[in-house]
C-alpha cells in the first residue's frame, strides 16, 4: 500500500531483528528486537501494539507459523524458545490493546522449550523457524546440529548432524515447503541438506 512502517520500528528502543506477517491473518505483524521486546501489531492501526511481550533477554527472532494458526515462535538469549498462541486476536482486535509481560498470568502462556541459544561472538545468533507443516520448529544447535522440537509439546524430535561434514554450527535453517527436506546453513558458507 506504500505506507511507511517507521512508527513500528521506532517503538523498539534497540535494533529490530525480525519482522513476520501471519499468513492466516495478514493484518498481524510481529517484531522482535534487541530491547527484550516482541511486539504484535495490527497493520491497519499501527499507533499501538496489540501485545507486547517482555523477555528476560534480547530476542533474535519471532516467526509466525506457516499454517495460519497464529502461533508465534520466538528465540530469546535466555536459552528458551517460546511458542505463543495468538489465535484469540480477531479482526476487531485493533480496537482494544492487550499489554502483557511474557510468562506471567496475564499473557498467553507460551510453550517454553529449553535450548542453548547463546552463540557467543563468532556465531550468527540462532533464529527458530517452522517446518513446512508447522508441527515442529527447527533451530541450530551448539553441538553442530539442527535441532527439531514438537511445536505442541516441546519434546525433541530430531537432532540432524553430519559430524564428518558439518564442521561449523548451523545457525540458519529452513524446511522445504513440501516437507521432505531440511537445509542447515553454517558460517563456513556450506549448506547441508537432510531428507525428512
Amino acid at each position: 500500500s506504500g505506507r511507511v512502517i517507521e512508527p513500528i520500528v521506532s517503538r523498539h528502543r534497540k535494533k529490530v531483528n525480525t519482522l513476520s506477517i501471519d499468513p492466516g491473518r495478514d493484518w498481524l505483524l510481529a517484531s522482535a528486537g534487541s530491547d527484550c521486546l516482541v511486539q504484535v501489531y495490527d497493520v491497519r492501526k499501527l499507533h499501538v501494539a496489540l501485545a507486547s511481550f517482555e523477555l528476560p533477554k534480547a530476542s533474535q527472532a519471532a516467526e509466525f507459523a506457516p499454517d495460519g494458526s497464529s502461533r508465534l515462535a520466538v528465540t530469546c538469549f535466555d536459552d528458551r524458545l517460546r511458542i505463543y498462541s495468538l489465535a484469540h486476536f480477531d479482526g476487531a482486535a485493533a480496537a482494544s490493546t492487550i499489554k502483557a509481560a511474557a510468562d506471567t498470568a496475564t499473557s498467553p502462556t507460551p510453550l517454553a522449550i529449553k535450548h542453548h541459544t547463546q552463540t557467543g561472538r563468532w556465531v550468527v545468533p540462532f533464529r527458530v523457524t517452522w517446518t513446512a507443516t508447522a508441527d515442529a520448529v527447527l533451530v541450530g544447535g551448539m553441538k553442530r546440529t539442527a535441532d527439531m522440537y514438537d511445536a505442541a509439546t516441546g519434546n525433541p524430535l530430531a537432532s540432524l548432524s553430519s559430524p564428518e561434514l558439518m564442521t561449523a554450527i548451523p545457525s540458519r535453517n529452513a524446511a522445504h515447503p513440501n516437507g521432505r527436506a531440511i537445509a542447515a546453513a553454517t558460517n563456513s558458507g556450506r549448506v547441508h541438506l537432510y531428507q525428512a
